[in-house]
């Protein structure tokens, strides 16, 4: 089956009853459309994932074209090293320090020994007093649409105010699995609401046969279009063909997992879609596309030259491709190697759209316009990159302690510090020269070390951070108030 009659296949299995929206058009004073938008979100897409960031294993043709058109972010960064916190500081423009969304779920309870600290509450729904980057979008006239993984509140079958529905979008698909299990092939997967799905097909593209239909029916208005996939998440699930392919494919990279390969090539064909879709539309060029990750990928695949992955606060972590086109100001093929992070695309959408700020919500990123009309060669206002990661991930029975314990991490120029927060101690490393993370400098240049200590420390004060505290301290307090 080639593309196009997989669209027409997917789109007529795939059927929706669209919810109401806005029906004016989003035009400028001047009566010039404004741009539309495409943001794919992919799922544990590590850094050297994709050909066009290194991969010689994993074949990626439409996200390299895509890359060839447009602008290649070599120090790009999500805002956590995990899902949740990457989504919502995306849909909120804000840190983790605001909205309280910091992991997923809550924090673990099954090895509280090993835990040196008692962690803050996490947030597990986005508050509904943030405007998200939809509500504002479609406040300005905007179509906005989406389809994928949520994970900013309900997980039920009935729509709640949580659902992205309710978030700002006009036309919304939530994917889920029902368990941990076969997420990928249908009926091992769920959506709400809950939509026309042949028995055996991919999740992947379902959420492509969504966005078909969205274009379809708002080709001719501006539009967001949000598509979080779940590729490539695991449970590593791909279809039979792609992965025999991959099976007699020489390995050339240091893991060469044939199904986590076929996943990628799954990914990208989608993308594929996407983009013809578009072409056919003759609307590619008032179309601003943005691939990229919410975290780097799993520790046992490769995110060679960076160091770890998911959950940690390393490179390899947080770091994660950035691609976007847009052929209204974004030169083809450039780079850009200024350090962005995931919180700057509301500001960036906003000023590109024309859209209005949300009154009174703090917008923690910068718009990165002048570094896409620049080529990727100019500099942005702003000094630092901030993470926070309060809690404790990845027990590991042989070894009877957590690999990933509770820190926080600024960046500032070619400079990253980390604070480990069960007992201060800090690791710094000079990216520029060190992307490995390998040599910490931090007794060998105190002063910087300490200097940006104080920076992550004045930071966390100033956005009133949640806080992990000694469980001595924790006690301590709490006798306090029953004295009282």
């Amino acid at each position: 089956m080639n593309r196009r009659e997989f669209i027409r296949t997917a789109v007529s299995a795939a059927a929706l009853t669209v919810l109401p929206g806005c029906s004016s058009a989003a035009t400028s004073a001047a009566g010039k459309r404004k741009p539309n938008i495409l943001l794919i979100y992919a799922d544990d897409l590590g850094y050297h994932d994709l050909a066009c960031y290194g991969n010689k294993y994993h074949e990626t043709p439409n996200i390299d074209k895509l890359c060839s058109q447009g602008m290649k972010f070599t120090d790009a960064y999500s805002c956590g090293p995990v899902c949740a916190p990457s989504r919502a500081c995306l849909m909120s423009g804000q840190y983790v320090t605001r909205h309280g969304i910091y992991r997923v779920n809550q924090v673990d309870t099954k090895h509280t020994e090993q835990q040196a600290m008692k962690c803050p509450e996490n947030t597990e729904k986005l508050s509904l007093n943030i405007v998200t980057i939809a509500d504002a979008l479609r406040r300005a006239g905007y179509q906005t649409g989406y389809c994928g993984k949520w994970h900013l509140g309900t997980e039920n079958e009935a729509i709640s105010d949580y659902h992205p529905s309710r978030r700002g979008f006009t036309d919304a698909v939530q994917t889920r699995s029902p368990s941990g299990k076969q997420r990928y092939f249908y009926p091992n997967f769920r959506t709400i609401p809950k939509v026309t799905i042949e028995d055996g097909t991919y999740l992947t593209d379902v959420i492509t046969a969504q966005a078909v239909r969205f274009l379809d029916e708002n080709k001719d208005k501006p539009f967001f279009l949000y598509l979080p996939h779940f590729n490539v998440h695991g449970p590593h699930e791909a279809k039979q063909k792609t992965i025999k392919k991959y099976q007699k494919k020489p390995k050339t990279e240091k893991y060469h997992d044939p199904v986590y390969a076929a996943m990628h090539e799954h990914l990208d064909d989608a993308v594929g879609v996407l983009l013809d879709k578009l072409d056919e539309q003759n609307i590619a060029d008032n179309t601003i596309v943005i691939f990229t990750a919410d975290n780097g990928a799993l520790p046992k695949f490769s995110n060679t030259p960076l160091r770890a992955g998911k959950g940690y606060l390393y490179e390899g972590g947080i770091r994660v491709p950035l691609i976007i086109r847009d052929p209204r100001t974004v030169k083809p093929g450039s780079l850009c190697e200024e350090p962005v992070t995931q919180v700057d695309f509301y500001p960036t959408l906003l000023e590109l759209t024309g859209a209005a700020a949300p009154a009174g919500q703090v917008l923690d990123g910068v718009s990165i316009t002048g570094v896409l009309k620049s080529g990727g060669t100019s500099k942005l206002n702003r000094k630092n990159i901030f993470w926070h990661f309060p809690t404790y991930l990845k027990f590991s029975g042989a070894q009877k302690k957590y690999l990933v314990t509770p820190c926080s991490a600024v960046r500032q120029g070619e400079y990253k510090l980390i604070e480990f927060l069960e007992d201060g101690t800090c690791e710094l490393y000079n990216l520029k020269q060190d992307i490995g993370e390998i040599n910490n400098l931090a007794d060998k240049m105190p002063d910087k070390a300490n200097e940006l200590k104080a920076v992550l420390h004045q930071w966390r004060k100033e956005t009133n951070a949640m806080m992990p505290v000694h469980k001595h301290q924790a006690i301590s307090s709490i006798r306090g108030k029953e004295l009282k």
